[in-house]
């Protein structure tokens, strides 16, 4: 399993963007690669492209800000699991998105979407 991590600083305040990342159903609005999502209870779908894939919510904190979800299904992986953390910083807000992944072959795909995703928050906020 490999471990990959991106992070922004970005100059709004945590609440603002907590509201982005922290709303499971929102992330195709600052994820680039994702065109769709829709959330029922504890399950999310996205669209990448012509693939579908299926998600557990694994957790979805408001007071640590933190967000995990798991793909189930629909990607080419054994282990997922990704980590999004809004973190206060004096005013701004630190986004840090992890993703825990197997096979280790998939981590370098991850690590650019991410960065994109991280990047494309910074447009945004």
């Amino acid at each position: 399993m490999t471990s990959v991590r991106s992070q922004v600083l970005l100059d709004s305040p945590v609440d603002t963007v907590w509201a982005l990342v922290g709303d499971p159903a929102r992330i195709a609005e600052w994820y680039p690669s994702i065109d769709t999502a829709t959330v029922e209870g504890g399950q999310r779908t996205i669209t990448i492209g012509d693939v579908t894939a299926e998600e557990d919510i694994v957790t979805l904190d408001d007071e640590q800000r933190r967000f995990q979800y798991a793909i189930r299904s629909g990607l080419p992986v054994t282990h997922h699991l990704g980590t999004v953390d809004a973190i206060d910083v004096g005013g701004k807000t630190l986004v840090v998105y992890g993703t825990d992944v197997e096979p280790d072959a998939f981590a370098p795909e991850m690590r650019r979407s991410n960065d994109a995703a991280c990047a494309n928050l910074a447009t945004l906020l």
